[in-house]
């Protein structure tokens, strides 16, 4: 089956800015001047900003995804793009690699603080150990460009939920951190404490995390949130000396409305700004801008304390002294060059050796790694258990106040040819519990199958109680009479929280695989990350077998030809082989020079003698 390719030169060109012309994008920018939150609908939580120069950093936690410790950039802290996952692993142990049963679920890279200090980006947060592994720790990552290569390094103690300050106006450098009990710690140049942490604000069985200190004036701030639930809460203390004694703002600043956690800053022109983020259920953590004015020398968020967004309306937004061009994060992937998009993460460490962008040009074969089995930890089944799952973020597309209620689509094209004897790929959407619609070889035949698993612990959860059994179907249905490819669809609603699988043959037709499956997503703390879509591969008997996506789309109406870029697929394949000759035909086989190709066959010739032919339609 050969993968279509664009060929037409000046479709090709607008193909290359073809972001825009998707349907299904979040942007915040209302286009008049205005926004209204949230500002990225999707699961980036635990915010921290930044501003250098003309352009602010935003840092999250992505916990076992890799490469994680997502950063974005924006000019207007409205519109944002990806700028790095600087964090390839944290260790290389039997939970962050998923290996014997062990996992490192809800764990991994928690709550960052990033910092801009004398020409160096520094980025530090904390990672628990499993119960059995020595795996986690202090951690620090440097850069002095941020979409270059991070150093790691690990440091002594072990500072939870933690804030950096490096003060330009004396040199000194402290974090905070704690829980109920939070301590301001002073560190040398190389971080290491100078004397004992020192306890600083104490608020038994409060919740009060995720703190960030401020020298702003002649105070210093600790901004903490009331953390532990669905009503938490935002709160400022301050002192004139870095070791108090503090005093709590006469009121919160966010009260019970599930909007709390982030960082301040101030831009350019004097404004100063407010990233926090909001539980918004099964979507996840979305992050809120909200203005700050400055009263008494305490903030005062939003208005008054109030999200306008909740009643659909809008802010200003922020004077950054220039007006900047709409952004919207990417999402959609034809794998046409040879790294993945920034949008992709892997279900805990990968293993490299059983993934490739340029063993297939323009596709992502995906090896089987390892026999998959019940897990080691609780009730860990055999997804949970699979290496290489490759998944990104779930979007929203109803903004603060909407009486919408708009699909959540994501959907792959699946060439399954080389699958062995009990391997499963398919398209899952994953947090607890999951579900997929997969292939899975049984007795030799390709069959369509459904699965959805059981909670790990239903009864703990705050959000009821829920069918908690496992559920698995297989259809007789099988890719043999369709060359081996599918088409594999998962439809979300981020305000029902229903969740629906469909499959196609032609990518035209689609079959719902029924009602009586439809499954309810839900958001807990097993996972603690909001639903992603995850594509995978796994073996339950021998490895060796393997997958190819040609695409993954969060489009409604998938236009195949978007995904085929001929000179990103030639970059790929120039750096596999040398390509001898390439020759152009028409469909009638009349050799055509390249300037005027256009629905045609493409055959390339290899150094190696080898040779490859391209259509336009699949076969």
């Amino acid at each position: 089956m050969m993968k279509k390719l664009i060929i037409l030169a000046g479709l090709l060109v607008a193909l290359q800015a073809n972001a825009q012309n998707y349907a299904k994008q979040w942007c915040a920018d209302n286009g008049d001047g205005t926004y209204t939150n949230p500002i990225i609908n999707s699961d980036f939580p635990d915010p921290d900003i930044i501003r250098v120069g003309d352009t602010y950093y935003y840092v999250s936690t992505t916990m076992f995804y890799f490469p994680g410790a997502t950063i974005l950039k924006s000019h207007d802290l409205v519109n944002w793009e990806y700028c790095a996952n600087p964090l390839q692993k944290i260790a290389e142990s039997e939970p962050f690699n998923l290996q014997n049963g062990y996992n490192q679920y809800s764990k991994g890279q928690w709550a960052p603080s990033l910092k801009y200090y004398q020409g160096k980006f520094y980025l530090h947060f904390i990672a628990f150990n499993h119960e059995k592994f020595a795996d986690g720790g202090d951690f620090l990552l440097t850069a002095t460009d941020p979409e270059g290569e991070w150093k790691v390094q690990k440091l002594n103690g072990f500072y939870y939920d933690s804030g950096l300050l490096l003060d330009e106006a004396t040199g000194r450098r402290f974090v905070v951190a704690g829980i109920n009990e939070i301590s301001v710690t002073e560190l040398d140049e190389n971080f290491n404490a100078i004397g004992s942490s020192k306890q600083i604000i104490n608020k038994p069985n409060s919740g009060l995390e995720g703190s960030h200190m401020y020298h702003i004036g002649d105070y210093y701030y600790i901004y903490a949130t009331y953390g532990g639930g669905y009503d938490h809460s935002q709160t400022i203390f301050r002192s004139k000396n870095p070791f108090g004694p503090y005093e709590e703002h006469d009121g919160l600043l966010f009260e019970k409305q599930d909007i709390h956690q982030g960082g301040l800053v101030q831009t350019q022109t004097g404004e100063w700004w407010t990233i926090l983020f909001k539980d918004a259920g099964t979507i996840g953590r979305i992050p809120y801008l909200e203005p700050v004015v400055w009263k008494d020398g305490w903030p005062i968020l939003g208005n008054n304390g109030i999200d306008v967004s909740k009643g659909g309306k809008s802010y200003k937004k922020p004077n950054v002294g220039k007006e900047y061009p709409k952004t919207y994060l990417p999402t959609n992937d034809g794998f046409n060059t040879d790294k993945l998009g920034m949008q992709w993460e892997w279900n805990h460490n990968p293993d490299n050796s059983a993934w490739s962008l340029t063993e297939r040009p323009g596709f992502l074969r995906l090896y089987t790694s390892g026999i998959v089995k019940e897990g080691t930890d609780t009730k860990l089944n055999e997804f949970l258990q699979a290496r290489n799952t490759l998944t990104q973020r779930m979007f929203g597309y109803d903004k603060e106040g909407a009486s919408t209620s708009t699909d959540t689509y994501g959907t792959i094209c699946l060439d399954v040819s080389h699958m062995k004897e009990g391997d499963v790929a398919g398209l899952c959407v994953f947090q607890d519990p999951h579900a997929y619609v997969a292939v899975k070889m049984i007795d030799g035949k390709k069959r369509v199958v459904y699965y959805r698993a059981p909670w790990w612990e239903p009864k703990a959860d705050w959000q009821g109680v829920v069918d908690d059994k496992e559920h698995y179907r297989e259809f007789s249905t099988s890719t043999a009479s369709h060359n081996d490819k599918i088409y594999l669809r998962a439809v979300a609603n981020f305000k029902t929280n229903k969740l629906k699988f469909y499959i196609s043959w032609d990518n035209q037709k689609w079959y719902d695989l029924g009602k009586d499956i439809e499954t309810e997503m839900r958001y807990t703390l097993k996972i603690f990350t909001g639903n992603r879509f995850a594509i995978f591969n796994y073996a339950t008997q021998q490895n060796g077998g393997y997958v190819d996506v040609d695409w993954f789309s969060t489009e409604e109406t998938v236009d195949e030809n978007i995904f085929n870029d001929l000179t990103a697929i030639e970059q790929v394949e120039s750096k596999t082989k040398r390509i001898v000759s390439r020759q152009f035909y028409n469909v009638s086989g009349v050799k055509l020079p390249r300037s005027q190709h256009g629905l045609n066959i493409v055959k390339t010739r290899y150094e190696d003698g080898t040779e490859k032919t391209y259509s336009f339609v699949k076969q």
